[in-house]
């Protein structure tokens, strides 16, 4: 969707257990590597960098984002700092910093074996949310809205891989990101969305799969203040400069005030939406990288009311920029 990078060559480097993924066509080539925490990981990546004269990486799994900032630099990429990604990774992390500060709910950090003992009844809130809190947890993951204290037992008692729980109040608005891109301190661009379902979400207790099929494209002045407040409080605690493509997840309270629930270091599903709405987040980013920002449009796109984000399992993401319910008996 870029006029900037229409002859880009991509070549992709995946650990490839998803075998649709390898036959999808989406890169000229695919390699083969190891995960990032493997003793090879580095001299394989080295060596295929220099073979297919890799120019820029784009990294997306966040564990990952981590590791290439703290031990690669043969490649270039624009990439939150370590001490950041730190924090961002850990949500116990993320929370004790933001504590005080008005971002984020009431939370509690509990064992597995403190849940099932019944401690997180000591939370007073009712309902919260209970999730999986370990380093670098995507998609909601161990996650329910627990009402009676009964529930948070059993479903410790059925999550026997999660080790730490985290119970926060439960905000029932809206679901919302905000995807920023920051280039030592300064935000060169920003939008905003709203995740309206997820895939598969009656099939999950938490009803929320981490996979976005309907969503829209906002203008929200008030949750893009309060994800680079999010950002910029955390830089200060690391001493680290705002920098990268990050997206600050949050969800409104009963009052309607938007709360940070979580900070990504990576693209999420939005990434084509907001391209097809006029805010190519992606090429900013690149051109970030190759030091073009002068070539990054700055404008603000303002969106229609009506848009809409869809994704489906057998088809491309779609964003409709004027969607109308369809009326029985009439022809769309």
């Amino acid at each position: 969707m870029s006029n900037y990078f229409v002859g880009m060559r991509l070549i992709g480097m995946d650990i490839c257990k998803n075998r649709y993924g390898i036959r999808e066509g989406l890169f000229e080539k695919i390699y083969s590597v190891p995960k990032w925490n493997s003793p090879d990981y580095i001299a394989i990546l080295r060596d295929i960098c220099l073979r297919e004269k890799i120019d820029l990486a784009v990294v997306i799994p966040e564990l990952e984002v981590l590791f290439w900032s703290e031990s690669i630099d043969f490649v270039p990429a624009l990439l939150p700092p370590p001490k950041f990604g730190r924090i961002a990774l850990s949500k116990s992390a993320l929370f004790d910093t933001l504590a005080d500060t008005g971002l984020i709910v009431p939370y509690r950090i509990y064992t597995r074996a403190e849940v099932i003992e019944g401690k997180a009844d000591e939370f007073k809130v009712r309902p919260y949310w209970l999730r999986d809190c370990g380093p670098g947890t995507t998609s909601a993951k161990g996650a329910l809205k627990v009402v009676d204290p009964s529930e948070a037992r059993a479903w410790a008692l059925l999550q026997k891989e999660v080790t730490m729980f985290m119970a926060s109040e439960y905000l029932p608005g809206r679901n919302l990101a905000c995807c920023m891109l920051f280039f030592n301190d300064e935000l060169l661009k920003f939008v905003c969305a709203e995740r309206i379902r997820y895939f598969a979400d009656h099939l999950i207790l938490s009803g929320i799969s981490g996979n976005t099929c309907e969503g829209r494209l906002i203008n929200d002045e008030s949750v893009r203040t309060i994800a680079e407040k999010c950002v910029r409080l955390v830089s200060q605690k690391t001493g680290e400069a705002s920098h990268g493509l990050l997206i600050v997840d949050l969800m409104e309270n009963s009052y309607g005030i938007p709360m940070v629930t979580e900070i990504n270091l990576r693209h999420v599903a939005f990434t084509s939406a907001f391209a097809a709405g006029g805010v190519n987040m992606a090429e900013a980013q690149l051109l970030a990288t190759m030091g073009l920002i002068d070539r990054i449009d700055r404008s603000e796109v303002r969106f229609p009311m009506g848009n809409l984000f869809l994704r489906d399992i057998d088809g491309l993401p779609l964003w409709v920029e004027n969607w109308q319910d369809p009326q029985l008996g009439c022809a769309l």
